[in-house]
């Protein structure tokens, strides 16, 4: 999620909430970025995709 999302601290609240019940939950807050940012084709939202697509591999995996 971006920084500047306007979900923010919905998102967050509901991490830790998934956390508190045993779910496994990473939060990646991307500097400077607008709700929805990994639809536009920016560098950032790249990065976040593949930062996505490596946390979903690494537990399908089973990691």
């Amino acid at each position: 999620m971006g920084s500047r999302d306007v979900l923010l601290e919905d998102n967050v609240a509901l991490a830790a909430r998934l956390a508190a019940a045993g779910n496994d939950v990473d939060i990646q807050v991307y500097p400077e970025s607008l709700h929805a940012f990994t639809f536009r084709p920016t560098g950032m939202a790249g990065a976040a995709l593949a930062d996505i697509e490596s946390w979903l591999g690494q537990r399908m995996a089973g990691k």
